[in-house]
């Protein structure tokens, strides 16, 4: 099991720890990200199973956590598969068994647990995830067609075209073919990109609706297919990064499926914007529309790295970390 941790988020690790060694983990690498709170009774604590931890210096964001978690498993790790959880994540007894038997059984190197996330329980139902072309998630012509709304009564294992980190299991072989996230996109949408990888390399990824993972903490939008409040987003670094690297990937997934694809983002991004300026317009905040804009200015362009205003609150991973225990 591999999961990134930061801040003072103890309690939420202790828990995630106790669930997956609860659900069948052998193994964990604990990625401390920047500065933490004290985890030295985790650190001491005897968990029946082998764990690292490894201390990066200062905070890279999920993506440089998850790079070096990833590229230590590569190097060093044993397991034949990989089961990526979030710090915050709580999992069932069954969770993990669930997922090996579905990966098994449809013969998947791929697999993600179900979470409370309205776009992967109408996935779980049949709905599609948004398809090229779209923007920040949001398609206009699906929205006409009622796409979303087009859902079977049973919830059945489903591939999906990419996932969060948070439930993800996959054979440690695919590191040969994907590779590690992007370091340099930090924080958001990373686990897009790096998911989507999988996709583009022909290995599907099964949305496993009986294996369940939840957030023990409230996740910063409610995850819905399009999300109007990232042009008014009162939190910065949040807003920059979703929108920069979510309107990169978006131009880089319409670019090679052609010319369709580039017109219908087009349009999607002027919808999109038009229509969510208009609905939150009483708030009229200026300086966080400009934030938007130029989020959607630098993920057109492909910029990645830290931002300079954020310089002292993040940085990017460049391949260093200590081994704490």
């Amino acid at each position: 099991m591999l999961t990134v941790t930061y801040g003072d988020r103890g309690e939420f690790l202790e828990q995630t720890l106790n669930d997956a060694i609860g659900s069948g983990a052998s193994s964990a690498l604990v990625i401390i990200n920047g500065p933490c709170g004290d985890l030295t009774h985790l650190l001491r604590s005897n968990w029946g199973i082998p764990i690292d931890f490894l201390q990066i210096s200062r905070n890279t964001g999920s993506a440089g956590g998850y790079a070096a978690g990833l590229t230590w498993l590569a190097r060093h790790g044993r397991a034949q598969w990989i089961w990526c959880l979030d710090d915050d994540n709580s999992c069932d007894p069954d969770t993990l068994s669930r997922l090996l038997i579905a990966a098994k059984q449809h013969d998947s190197s791929a697999v993600l647990s179900m979470r409370s996330e309205p776009h992967l329980e109408r996935a779980s139902k049949g709905a599609p995830f948004p398809v090229p072309g779209s923007f920040l998630s949001f398609d206009v012509i699906q929205r006409i067609r009622g796409d979303y709304k087009k859902l079977s009564d049973s919830a059945l294992p489903r591939q999906i075209p990419y996932a969060p980190y948070g439930g993800l299991l996959f054979k440690a072989s695919l590191l040969q073919v994907v590779g590690v996230p992007d370091a340099s996109l930090v924080l958001y949408e990373d686990d897009t990109e790096y998911t989507y990888r999988f996709t583009r390399a022909g290995i599907p990824i099964l949305l496993v609706p009986d294996a369940f993972v939840e957030d023990q903490e409230a996740k910063w939008h409610a995850h819905d297919q399009s999300r109007p409040n990232l042009v008014f987003s009162e939190n910065s670094i949040r807003q920059y990064y979703s929108v920069r690297n979510r309107t990169a990937f978006d131009t880089e997934r319409a670019r090679a499926h052609g010319t369709i694809s580039q017109a219908r983002l087009l349009i999607n991004m002027i919808t999109y914007s038009v229509a969510s300026i208009a609905a939150h317009w009483p708030r009229r905040n200026r300086h966080q529309l400009m934030r938007f804009l130029a989020a959607v200015a630098d993920g057109l362009r492909g910029k990645r790295g830290v931002r300079r205003a954020d310089v002292l609150q993040l940085a990017e991973w460049r391949g260093e970390w200590e081994m704490v225990k």
